[in-house]
């Protein structure tokens, strides 16, 4: 799913496989002065957010490859935000 992010953000979205679950992992970096949006995603899509000491907001969603299914990786979402927010 195509995700639009708000003005001055980064991010990149992955094919991911885990254990046979398949779908995208997104990682969005959302500036300090900006309220991360609560996107429209696909049933099953989980997500994580961390907030860095800079305030940066590291949003990570995992997926899956159809509506309601398992997403690749959906437990490690939130532990991936809060490292990333560390970098």
């Amino acid at each position: 799913m195509a995700l639009s992010c708000p003005q001055n953000s980064v991010g990149a979205t992955f094919a991911a496989a885990d254990q046979g679950h398949r779908g995208t992992i997104s990682v969005i970096v959302v500036p300090a002065d900006v309220t991360p949006p609560q996107w429209t995603t696909p049933a099953g899509t989980q997500r994580g957010e961390w907030t860095a000491n800079d305030g940066r907001t590291f949003v990570v969603l995992s997926e899956p490859i159809m509506p309601g299914g398992v997403a690749p990786f959906g437990s490690d979402v939130q532990h991936v935000a809060t490292e990333l927010s560390r970098m």
